[in-house]
């Protein structure tokens, strides 16, 4: 890796501590308001900047008795990688509930830049969310046990609806076409 000059090392700094500044002045307006109801959350999010080359990386071992179904949004455009982050939030908040379904357990989740994996069950349920700059898409994949067919598919329903919810919350007017992907 090519060393920060003392210079970028300063800017980049700057940049962090604006962002910061920018974000707690936004909280203090909305607390001043009188639209705000609820308690206020602020989330600042930790980029995980580490990108894995391919999604065999993030997924479990996978056997003969694993079943893998994918579904792929496609919007008309680019926007769906600047709204891409802010499903992540909602699927971190959102992962917890999950847990909630009967038979599910031990959940884990990892993010990254273009990507999340959401594990259960020791991995023997894998979900993983990719956003997918060359084809302008969000792809939702599931890797399972036969055994766990039915549990992992509600928690997948569970994972689509959010990601549809989300999208048709942040970008209305954006035409929006699922696919299901066969691998």
């Amino acid at each position: 890796q090519e060393l920060e000059s003392p210079s970028q090392s300063e800017a980049r700094k700057q940049s962090i501590h604006s962002f910061f500044e920018d974000a707690a002045a936004g909280t203090n307006n909305l607390q001043n308001s009188a639209i705000v109801e609820e308690e206020l959350q602020m989330e600042i999010p930790r980029l995980n900047l580490i990108q894995p080359s391919e999604i065999n990386e993030v997924w479990g071992c996978g056997g003969e008795d694993t079943v893998r179904t994918g579904i792929q949004f496609r919007g008309s455009g680019a926007q769906l990688i600047h709204v891409f982050p802010r499903i992540q939030c909602r699927l971190r908040r959102a992962a917890f509930r999950l847990l909630e379904l009967k038979g599910l357990e031990s959940q884990e989740l990892v993010q990254w830049l273009l990507g999340s994996r959401l594990a259960f069950n020791k991995g023997l349920i894998n979900i993983c969310l990719i956003c997918d700059e060359s084809e302008e898409a969000i792809e939702a994949k599931l890797e399972t046990s036969k055994s766990l067919i039915s549990l992992a598919f509600n928690c997948f329903h569970d994972v689509l609806i959010l990601v549809r919810e989300s999208l048709d919350e942040i970008v209305s007017q954006l035409s929006i076409c699922n696919c299901l992907l066969v691998f």
